[in-house]
């Protein structure tokens, strides 16, 4: 459980990570990203050959994709108005009688004749869609790979995860419906690939990452917890997914054995990163022994074969600490990434290898 000292600590911290979280950038809101070559517009989806420690084969090109509209053929983008702008962007959608808000990045391939995948990104504890895009450096990467990626705001900085965190788990606040509405509305609007939406998640965002993929296997792909610990959820779903997770040993927040981390003077209590892995690998139905690699700090672990071709894949950072590896350091008040394997690029890699494969359910209406 998450104490009371740290629900508190995680409302003052947030107010030093916006201060902080966009040093070097002088808080700038580029409206475009950076000059690319104009790419294909297609993001392939074949299967990977598990190759090396730095990721996967990167797939053969897929021509399953099909032309699409906006916005139901009107040429429209977000809310109706006008085509999507490339770049950043900010939307607000209300669930509950709650205004929640996100950040859109949608890169210069874009285009509404050809299907692109959505990549959901949710900040840790005390951040928001800012540090969320500033950590995983995930817009450069869409730019490269052609895909949309969206940064929702917790409720307070936090997000329910069950037993975590802060005001979000206070309120009991359904943050998994807040991402299911938001995806269901891009989906609708941008004509992103439902067979390929993915979320990924920092800390207390990994946490909920993990909980979206026990509620939402018939929506979402494939996940990618950063730093985060699955907790016992309620789910009466079987659907199997794709999960690939990173985490550090040394992660003094969300302990990799579990078990009480700190932060600053205050402690959470965190379950193990095995019990996460173990539970994805039986439910998924994968060979119960893992293809490992080793390279330095660096251990890959691969669970292989699973039901509709879903695979699990740990990859552990023996100096890792509470940071997104390969990632920019939102505060001086985080632990410091490492720099030899990006975890933007490696888990864009296994998600493009794993599309859905199931027929996707109704994702609801926006209230």
């Amino acid at each position: 459980m998450l104490s009371k000292n740290l629900e508190v600590a995680l409302i003052v911290c947030s107010s030093l990570v916006a201060a902080t979280v966009t040093q070097g950038s002088a808080g700038a809101e580029p409206t475009e990203g950076p000059e690319l070559t104009q790419s294909n517009g297609v993001i392939p989806n074949g299967p990977p050959r598990l190759q090396s420690l730095d990721g996967f084969d990167k797939p053969q090109e897929s021509s399953s994709n099909r032309p699409v509209a906006i916005d139901g053929g009107t040429n429209q983008g977000l809310n109706g108005k006008k085509p999507p702008k490339f770049g950043r962007s900010r939307s607000t959608i209300t669930v509950d009688g709650i205004t929640r808000k996100y950040w859109l990045h949608i890169p210069k391939p874009y285009t509404k004749e050809k299907r692109v995948p959505l990549v959901v990104v949710l900040h840790g504890g005390g951040g928001d869609a800012r540090s969320a895009e500033w950590d995983s450096v995930m817009s450069k990467q869409s730019e490269k790979d052609n895909f949309v990626v969206a940064y929702p705001n917790g409720f307070m900085r936090t997000w329910n995860a069950g037993q975590c965190c802060g005001l979000a788990r206070v309120h009991n606040i359904d943050d998994v419906k807040f991402v299911r509405l938001m995806i269901s509305r891009l989906v609708e609007q941008l004509g992103v690939d439902r067979d390929r939406v993915y979320v990924t998640g920092l800390s207390n965002g990994g946490m909920l990452t993990y909980r979206i993929a026990s509620e939402l296997a018939d929506v979402v792909a494939a996940v990618a917890p950063v730093e985060g610990c699955m907790y016992d959820v309620e789910s009466t779903s079987d659907t199997p997914i794709s999960v690939i997770a990173f985490h550090g040993k040394n992660d003094h927040v969300v302990r990799y054995e579990g078990g009480l981390g700190w932060l600053g003077a205050y402690q959470l209590k965190a379950a193990p990163v095995a019990s996460a892995i173990e539970y994805w690998m039986k439910r998924n139905q994968c060979d119960p022994t893992p293809i490992r690699e080793e390279q330095g700090n660096l251990v890959k672990e691969l669970y292989t074969n699973g039901k509709n071709g879903t695979e699990v894949c740990l990859y552990t950072l023996k100096d890792g600490k509470h940071a997104w590896p390969g990632g920019r350091r939102a505060s001086f008040i985080f632990d410091k990434p490492i720099d030899y394997v990006s975890a933007t690029d490696v888990m864009c890699q296994f998600f493009w290898a794993h599309p859905r494969k199931s027929v996707l359910t109704d994702l609801g209406q926006t209230n």
